[in-house]
């Protein structure tokens, strides 16, 4: 009898170890890879992992190669932007922290968050603004994580020798602050930067995005309101 138990429970474990389903191993892919191998990787339903700029300019969501490439396609509307290669994002599946990270980053109007993303390639149909219809390579998405690149350690100063301030120091001193928390990245930081990357002198600047970070960053004065973009 012990032995016939025995066997039964040896039969139970090996049905319940053969139906576990097996986790799937997600393969790194680049932009490149996807753009080139899109349809062979959809008709085999491809695992795959990729890194990118996340942004949700319409009701679809969509990944660029980078947080500079989000933000051209977002904000210009220009021929260069129009080239620029994405992949469309089928999200109804992901799981709960990867729908919350792109949440909050549509929540910040952070364009062009940098997101690692794991899903299946799949064939899908996507609509563009003339409503003309076509079948394409997107990735349904099932898991990811959002990108935060790590911060160099900052070596302790050590203290200068207390100098009594001058009324011209103490006026330079808070100038200086002013200006440090102008650049620092925020709602004001972003708006100009998007201000800088709509401007039509900026349309065909290649690698708008960052050039315009470096802009609003030189100088804090620069478009804050309808000013053209310094030289």
């Amino acid at each position: 009898m012990d032995r016939l138990i025995a066997l039964a429970t040896l039969s139970l474990l090996s049905a319940v170890t053969t139906a576990a389903p097996k986790a799937p191993v997600y393969k790194d892919i680049t932009m490149r890879d996807f753009q080139i191998d899109g349809p062979q990787l959809a008709a085999a339903s491809a695992p795959v992992q990729i890194t990118g700029g996340y942004t949700k300019p319409g009701n679809m969501d969509m990944l660029y190669a980078n947080s500079s490439d989000a933000a051209v396609a977002t904000y210009t509307n220009s021929a260069y932007a129009e080239q620029l290669p994405f992949i469309p994002l089928l999200t109804d599946n992901a799981s709960h922290a990867i729908r919350e990270a792109m949440y909050d980053c549509r929540s910040r109007n952070a364009v062009g968050c940098l997101l690692t993303l794991r899903g299946m390639v799949t064939m899908c149909s996507v609509t563009n603004g003339f409503g003309a219809q076509r079948d394409t390579p997107c990735l349904a998405v099932l898991d990811g994580f959002a990108y935060s690149p790590p911060r160099p350690a900052l070596a302790p100063a050590s203290a200068p020798a207390a100098v009594p301030a001058s009324p011209i120091m103490r006026t330079q001193a808070a100038q200086a602050v002013d200006t440090t928390a102008e650049i620092q990245p925020g709602p004001a930081f972003e708006r100009r930067v998007r201000t800088c990357v709509q401007t039509p002198k900026m349309a065909d600047v290649a690698n708008v995005y960052q050039k315009c970070v470096d802009l609003a960053s030189r100088d804090p004065s620069a478009f804050s309101g309808s000013s053209a973009p310094p030289q």
